[in-house]
């Protein structure tokens, strides 16, 4: 009925706003609010509530501060009900008169049988400020007959953000030459004082130990461990071990390892067999050349 007050449905204007294009699924939904700049414009179909013949009058008067504080939007904006004041959305005051209802090729307010209230259905809002040296030119009502509506206008100057490409490529390798220089700082670093390690002749069940210092020469917590080598269980042979073979080393810290070379039981005989089994194949090759 067109004697209804019908309010703008913002939640769904908004939701319609924020969709992907076309019901796609976009790898990000850019939404409305996702702008530095938003602008609403339309007929937003919000009315005056009040007596018809008080509006007439003060619009005859042109006292239309009088009216906002019954003008839908404005009520709505201060409620947070829809172009929340809190959300930063804005409208300057009106200072025209009500765009809605004439009758038709006239000046005159609607006269029919109906007779709508004068009402601001046609509204130009702004969110997210209009940026350095940005403000509102303008805000006025055109005086054309064509409609039941005279149609608004809205001038803005707006401080946008440029980008130079020249620029951001600027920022852009500086920023990874400073993460580049971050990570290597940051590596953890860690250096042995020696790299070989010569027990000498040892005996059964004698043992013999080698102390090497793990020193943490980086910035940051180390971790370090012994591993094997390809196609190896273990990380060494039976008969060597290493203590601690694993743990944390804090920056500028350092910790003494043990190598320990210790043959008895099953080690000796393997290594025994070992060099029997070397033995028999140098007198094996030695026969076949003579």
């Amino acid at each position: 009925d067109d004697d209804d007050v019908v309010v703008v449905d913002y939640d769904a204007a908004l939701a319609a706003a924020t969709a992907p294009p076309d019901g796609g699924v976009p790898t990000k939904v850019v939404g409305l609010y996702d702008h530095t700049h938003v602008f609403w414009i339309g007929d937003l179909n919000y009315r005056v509530e009040a007596d018809n013949e008080l509006v007439r009058a003060a619009v005859a008067a042109s006292r239309y501060a009088q009216l906002l504080q019954y003008d839908q939007l404005a009520v709505q904006m201060r409620t947070g009900a829809a172009f929340a004041k809190s959300d930063g959305w804005v409208e300057e005051m009106p200072r025209f008169a009500p765009t809605y209802k004439y009758d038709p090729e006239s000046t005159s307010y609607d006269s029919s049988e109906k007779n709508r209230v004068p009402a601001w259905c046609d509204r130009v809002l702004y969110k997210g400020g209009l940026g350095d040296g940005g403000k509102r030119l303008f805000y006025a009502r055109a005086e054309l007959l064509t409609s039941d509506h005279r149609p608004v206008a809205s001038g803005f100057r707006v401080g946008l953000r440029i980008v130079v490409p020249r620029l951001r490529l600027a920022v852009y390798r500086s920023i990874v030459s400073h993460l580049d220089k971050l990570e290597n700082e940051l590596a953890a670093d860690c250096e042995l004082e020696s790299q070989a390690w010569a027990f000498g002749a040892t005996s059964y069940r004698a043992l013999r130990q080698h102390k090497v210092v793990l020193r943490n020469t980086g910035q940051v917590a180390a971790q370090f461990r012994f591993i094997a080598k390809p196609n190896e269980r273990t990380i060494c042979k039976p008969w060597l071990a290493v203590r601690p073979a694993a743990g944390i080393l804090l920056p500028t810290k350092s910790i003494t390892l043990t190598l320990s070379v210790f043959v008895a039981g099953r080690t000796a005989h393997a290594l025994n067999a070992r060099a029997m089994a070397q033995q028999v194949a140098w007198r094996r090759r030695r026969d076949a050349e003579l």
